[in-house]
């Protein structure tokens, strides 16, 4: 048999081609080393955020101030930040977390939200009025306890519930006089008032109410009619002052609450 010998030529270009590959294996596990190193050392100096959420769908970001915040995760998270304080934001739909959180450095953090929706704007339809459907049997119209319910809410906004008691019309007469008034009691969130509501026609009503201990002035509506400006302003409280002053009702302290509450409200 005749042994064939590879030319000088084919044996350049392997030893060529064998040089290029163990630079390549060289280079690649230089990097390799390099990102262990670099990982390891950049481990040493940074902490780890876990954020867990009630709502699986949650997107999760965090930032730093003055910075662009960046999405970590959905419904739960963990990564690995640079010491410091970060803003955590948990969004569900229209619900919505904010947390604060400090990452120091070789330190796990836990964190847990909970989004949860905006409290809605106090209304009239909040408060849970009780009661107040007496009124009919005593001369008021739907029309006017609508407005007496408003001008409740326009005294506490943020009431929840209101008891109404002790309905009583007022003496009447109508050579005299072409108004009516009744007098109640009213407990707002279990505070107790004295009340009256003054009212003439079938819509307006004018509602006062009075401390039940000594009898002074708290508020004054003010005329409420349906679709009108019912915004008292300091003179319409002073002016209301003085005409319960001149009934002799309340001194001293009850005009100021009165107006303090009007105005600064």
């Amino acid at each position: 048999m005749t042994e064939l010998l590879d030319s000088p030529l084919e044996t350049d270009q392997f030893l060529v081609f064998k040089r290029v590959l163990v630079s390549l294996l060289c280079v690649v596990v230089a990097f390799c080393g390099y990102e262990l190193v670099s990982t390891f050392l950049g481990a040493k100096d940074t902490g780890i955020l876990i954020v867990r959420s009630s709502k699986p769908n949650t997107l999760l970001s965090v930032s730093k101030d003055n910075s662009e915040a960046k999405v970590i995760g959905t419904g739960n998270a963990k990564v690995r930040l640079a010491p410091g304080i970060y803003h955590l934001v948990g969004l569900s739909g229209g619900a919505r977390a904010n947390l604060t959180v400090r990452v120091s450095k070789n330190s796990v953090i836990r964190s847990y939200i909970k989004p949860a929706y905006p409290p809605s704007a106090p209304s009239v339809n909040s408060i849970n009025f009780k009661g107040v459907d007496a009124f009919l049997n005593s001369g008021l119209t739907t029309a006017q306890i609508n407005n007496l319910k408003q001008s409740i809410f326009q005294f506490k906004p943020t009431a929840h519930t209101v008891s109404i008691t002790n309905i009583t019309p007022a003496p009447h007469d109508p050579n005299t006089s072409t108004s009516f008034a009744i007098n109640f009691k009213v407990s707002v969130d279990s505070v107790p008032y004295n009340a009256t509501v003054d009212y003439t026609g079938l819509d307006n009503i004018r509602l006062h109410l009075y401390d039940a201990q000594n009898g002074n002035p708290l508020f004054d509506s003010g005329d409420i009619t349906p679709g009108g400006n019912n915004k008292l302003t300091q003179r319409d409280n002073i002016s209301a002052l003085g005409e319960v002053a001149n009934h002799g009702v309340g001194v001293g302290g009850g005009y100021e609450s009165l107006v303090e509450r009007q105005v600064v409200g």
